[in-house]
């Protein structure tokens, strides 16, 4: 699904088309953001999970092993991004976060579905996110939203804000999906 998400006064006001359907379907939902170019390069999709430190991440999970026993592609990646406030040495657990992604790509690797994991350690995780993926080929993103979900407002969120500034197609999981 096609969005102009650049208008937050205007999508307060009247809504969006996208906006509705991430609040309505209970399924993912493919969105190709303002920032993407026309046409969009997907001759082998990578996927980039996008994690956090909170559960909702879980969600995503079946659909990435979906998405690759359906369309294939890259070597999917899971992917955090530290912030700096946590930053420097010492202040944070590295230990703590590696174990959390590695988790999850065990969950699917169990799933039959090879991933790498990487911890980032940065400001913006959006601004992170999206100079990581300028080093994989055909990147997709694939975030949770708690907020698209439920009834919290989702206009300064993570998710959000991907989807407005990524030049890649991000692909939405409601965080109230169940994992495996």
């Amino acid at each position: 699904m096609a969005t102009n998400a650049n208008s937050l006064v205007s999508q307060r006001l009247h809504g969006s088309v996208s906006v509705r359907v991430l609040h309505e379907l209970r399924q993912p939902v493919l969105l190709v953001g303002p920032a993407v170019t026309d046409p969009v390069p997907l001759a082998s999709p990578t996927l980039v999970a996008c994690t956090d430190r909170s559960q909702d991440n879980v969600a995503a999970l079946p659909v990435i092993e979906s998405w690759q026993r359906t369309f294939g592609g890259g070597r999917p990646w899971v992917v955090e991004v530290m912030p700096t406030v946590a930053w420097p040495e010492g202040t944070i657990d590295d230990d703590v976060e590696r174990e959390h992604v590695d988790a999850l790509g065990a969950v699917l690797a169990d799933h039959g579905i090879d991933v790498a994991t990487r911890v980032l350690h940065g400001g913006d995780p959006v601004q992170w996110l999206l100079e990581f993926a300028e080093h994989v080929d055909d990147a997709v993103f694939v975030a949770t939203s708690a907020r698209w979900a439920g009834s919290r407002s989702h206009w300064y969120s993570t998710t959000r804000r991907l989807v407005q500034r990524s030049p890649r197609p991000v692909l939405v999981v409601p965080a109230d999906l169940p994992g495996y």
